[in-house]
């Protein structure tokens, strides 16, 4: 809880402190669009997993995803607003496949868990190195801050679903 906190009050202090800037530089711009789109299929693909998953542990799992990724959603757009930015949060065309594929599937059962859990890993790794990159390279320090305090919750988000897959015996092409 003082981790979510403590992320609030520094994005909160970041937001602050770039509030005069007009516009965000072009790397920063594309990041908080990827962030935008990539943080909002996320929690739609968990909305998903918490009607259909059968294992109580990936229903905790999907409600986690939904509270951290709606929160750094919210962190996202207000860097967004504070830089003159309009973010599109629509899905992309594989992330309208991907909720597809998971809607689509008959099975509540191992196939869906396998399914999401496959998917959570696969976006995680994809939502890491984009944060990892704009950590390192960002020409926005404060979006560049964001995206390094951010990463400790992503990489635990990757172990907790890799974990949950093994402990599953839910054998993945992304595990």
């Amino acid at each position: 809880m003082s981790r979510t906190l403590s992320l609030t009050a520094l994005v909160a202090l970041c937001i602050l402190s770039t509030v005069a800037l007009a516009k965000a530089p072009d790397n920063s711009r594309a990041f908080l669009k990827a962030a935008a789109s990539g943080g909002a299929a996320e929690v739609r693909e968990a909305e998903i997993a918490l009607k259909r998953a059968s294992n109580l542990d990936i229903t905790d799992f999907a409600k986690r995803m939904i509270d951290d990724h709606t929160k750094a959603n919210d962190a996202v757009m207000a860097f967004a607003k504070a830089r003159s930015l309009k973010l599109d949060t629509d899905p992309t065309p594989g992330q309208k496949a991907e909720e597809k594929r998971l809607r689509k599937l008959n099975d509540m059962g191992r196939a869906f868990d396998r399914t999401y859990l496959d998917l959570a890993i696969k976006h995680h790794r994809k939502t890491i190195a984009l944060f990892e990159k704009q950590a390192k390279m960002g020409s926005d320090s404060a979006v560049a801050a964001f995206a390094a305090t951010t990463l400790p919750t992503l990489k635990m988000h990757l172990e907790m679903a890799t974990n949950l897959a093994a402990k599953l015996d839910l054998k993945s092409n992304n595990n």
